[in-house]
């Protein structure tokens, strides 16, 4: 199955991680993480240790000849787990952002459809609870909480700091010609940080916005405001958005005859020939998948040059 994008919608696997809380109960906690990322979902394998490996690493499992990294969620999430007797623990195979790994989990619920506009953005303590690792909320069964996950996070950890990226790729960026800035949406703080090193660095101006909805109504609000040296002059999108994702915000834009002329560049963790294809039906000018600076930078040069300041 895949999202149905004329609604607004999108498809999740819904699993479990189990936590030992501190005064000996066992709590189900509730996750998901978008369809179009999973490749599959297998019995976890035998793990090779890795020495020297990154904390949230448990090691390497081979499928099908190719060895790839089992990342321990409930050590990401900070929790301590504690999966029911007699299940075997399960690696979500995820492929995103360049990267394939399995993300180990309890159990494997269910794929859910969930319209975009039903997703929330969560509450400061689940932030601060979870190490800013969820990007959103959803009501499920019986009136409980999934918890979607800022699964692209997992990559950012991985790779090091944003600052490291932002200086491997200044050899290849260029200067912005003229004034103006560059709107920055995500619902990720961690990739609008990583994307605002990058471009700041550069020498652009970034403003940011959590979600396509946040990132019109910043649009409208500066519309014939300003001077022009303070115009938003190029937008950089997420695909993956609560309230409203990114192809919906690109198409709403592109028919808006105020915004149509801001060029779009399309950058998401997803992939693929269709993810791309949807991206050019909505309107946007460009599509990279994260997270290459030197290439986006690129883009963002090409783009900005051919807009008026």
């Amino acid at each position: 199955m895949t999202q149905n994008l004329s609604a607004n919608q999108l498809e999740l696997v819904d699993f479990r991680v189990f936590e030992a809380r501190e005064d000996g109960t066992i709590y189900e906690g509730i996750y998901g993480i978008n369809v179009s990322k999973v490749r599959e979902i297998i019995v976890l394998p035998p793990l090779t240790r890795v020495p020297d490996a990154h904390p949230v690493i448990e090691g390497l499992f081979n499928l099908r000849g190719v060895q790839l990294p089992a990342v321990n969620l409930a050590r990401w999430l900070r929790v301590q787990e504690a999966p029911p007797a007699g299940v075997s623990r399960k690696a979500i195979v995820a492929e995103f952002s360049r990267h394939t790994l399995g993300l180990i989990i309890h159990q494997a619920q269910r794929i859910r459809r969930v319209a975009w506009d039903h997703v929330k953005p969560p509450p400061p303590l689940v932030q601060q609870q979870h190490g800013n690792s969820i990007v959103g909320t959803t009501t499920v069964d019986d009136d409980r909480t999934l918890l979607l996950l800022d699964v692209e996070r997992v990559v950012a950890d991985l790779e090091g700091p944003a600052d490291a990226l932002a200086a491997a790729a200044a050899p290849a960026a260029v200067a912005p010609t003229g004034p103006g800035r560059v709107l920055v949406v995500d619902d990720s703080a961690v990739a609008r940080r990583r994307l605002a090193q990058v471009l700041t660095q550069a020498g652009y101006a970034v403003v940011e916005a959590a979600d396509g909805a946040a990132g019109l109504e910043r649009l409208h609000a500066e519309a014939g405001r300003g001077t022009p040296g303070d115009a938003i002059r190029l937008v950089i999108t997420d695909v993956e958005m609560p309230r409203l994702d990114g192809y919906t915000f690109t198409a709403r834009l592109k028919a808006d005859e105020a915004l149509r002329h801001l060029p779009v560049i399309m950058h998401s963790s997803l992939g693929g020939e269709a993810n791309l294809r949807r991206g050019q039906q909505s309107g946007c000018d460009d599509y990279l998948v994260k997270f290459e600076p030197a290439t986006l930078l690129a883009m963002v040069a090409r783009h900005w040059s051919a807009t008026p300041g």
